[in-house]
């Protein structure tokens, strides 16, 4: 079974910190609500819609969030933490989490950088410092292992599993690592498992101490990712970026390791003008159906992969509204990328295997069951069917083959493309009355 893990933002309630770095009673709905589109069909502003600019202090809002997750397939959240030398900020909803007993797995990922101006366009003032020294980041773990003893905490083959978003900026991962792993021990734990995001120059997660490597895009999927054809820009003040969210999809989709455990990870969507209106980083073509199909294929990945023994997927993200990326509904989209998580981790049906047949008759009518209302045209799949109909027909030339054993013969391989094809024929076959 497929355990997607979606990443959560806990920063949409009031604190002290915020109110005095961005004005009173500021949190990150501010910024959202104020967004303006920056050209031509730019999804802005993302308003939400069931749970509306909720606050994350009240336990209801949780539970909510909970339900909704659940019914949608989701495994767990990973909780960013907050944690500068000692002092926590934005700890609030993750205390209202634990003590209220939210029924959902949950994990941390320790946010690890320095908090500064620059995430909303501005300079980089430091607002509050990640002091990092090899006896402070080793502190750290000490402030996390109650957590963790919590039943309810997602563990990986058993040990308790930390997200670190940066290895490369502390002092001595290595030593720092081996110190969390004794301490976890010396707790009572059986050990901790500890994964690094992908961040962009992190490629290895041996090369920090760590036991895997998260998958979080659009990290490390920039460089190929500009857009060819622009929109029309409708702001003059516009100086941002625009890419192209099938770029980083198909990148992500090709992208396999053999070496290390990887976690495959996916984003139903990326934008975050909520926070720099005028120089984002905003990506284009993104729909639903793209969403579904990116994680498909991550799910299909993960259940062949033997190393990951969890089946664990992570999504970027839950909540992260300002920066456009979120499965909690929203006016435009409402559930649909819920619905296609939903259906995205259902991957075992995908990997059946089809059997061989003599004839495409006997191929086409081996077909049992599929519920094809619930599978939506994709455009990938799209892509990819056009492409075998035009290679078909190529193969047709000077071959006296019939033409539906053609395509059956070329699209076995293609699992889904292959289900699709046999569901049209006998929906033709029986529409004809064949």
């Amino acid at each position: 079974m497929i355990k997607p893990i979606a990443f959560y933002l806990p920063q949409f309630h009031p604190v002290k910190e915020n109110s005095e770095w961005w004005g009173a009673g500021f949190t990150e709905w501010t910024n959202v609500a104020k967004a303006r589109a920056n050209f031509e069909d730019h999804y802005q502003p993302q308003i939400p819609k069931d749970l509306g600019f909720y606050d994350l202090r009240m336990p209801e809002t949780m539970q909510a969030q909970a339900a909704l997750a659940r019914q949608n397939g989701i495994y767990g959240f990973c909780f960013y933490y907050y944690w500068f030398s000692g002092r926590r900020i934005l700890e609030t909803p993750i205390d209202v989490f634990v003590d209220n007993k939210i029924d959902m797995p949950f994990c941390f990922c320790w946010a690890n950088e320095n908090w500064t101006k620059r995430w909303d366009g501005g300079n980089n003032e430091v607002l509050l410092a990640n002091e990092h020294s090899v006896e402070n980041d080793n502190r750290f773990i000490d402030d996390v292992i109650p957590y963790m003893r919590d039943e309810r905490y997602i563990r990986y083959d058993g040990l308790p599993m930390i997200v670190i978003y940066r290895p490369d900026i502390l002092v001595d991962s290595k030593t720092t690592f081996d110190h969390w792993r004794k301490r976890a021990k010396e707790a009572g734990l059986p050990g901790l498992f500890i994964a690094s995001v992908a961040f962009y120059d992190i490629f290895d997660p041996a090369d920090w101490g760590c036991d895997a490597l998260v998958e979080f895009p659009p990290h490390q999927y920039l460089k190929n990712a500009f857009a060819s054809q622009l929109p029309r820009i409708t702001n003059p003040e516009f100086r941002g970026n625009i890419m192209d969210y099938r770029a980083v999809m198909s990148e992500s989709i090709d992208r396999t390791h053999d070496d290390f455990l990887f976690f495959h990870g996916s984003m139903p969507s990326w934008d975050n003008t909520a926070r720099r209106q005028n120089d984002p980083f905003t990506f284009i073509n993104s729909s639903p159906e793209l969403f579904e199909f990116w994680l498909r294929q991550q799910s299909v990945k993960t259940l062949k992969d033997d190393r990951n023994k969890e089946k664990f997927v992570f999504i970027n993200a839950w909540n992260e509204w300002a920066e456009g990326c979120h499965l909690e509904p929203c006016l435009k989209y409402g559930h649909q990328h819920l619905e296609a998580v939903r259906r995205a981790v259902d991957a075992d049906r995908y990997l059946a295997a089809t059997p061989s047949h003599d004839s495409t008759m006997g191929a086409l009518a081996s077909i049992d069951s599929y519920d094809i209302k619930d599978f939506k045209y994709l455009s990938g799949l799209e892509y990819r069917y056009k492409e075998a109909l035009s290679e078909i027909q190529a193969l047709r030339t000077g071959h006296n083959v019939p033409f539906a054993t053609l395509m059956a013969n070329r699209l076995r391989k293609r699992n889904i493309l292959y289900r699709i094809a046999r569901a049209g024929y006998r929906l033709g076959r029986s529409v004809r009355g064949l």
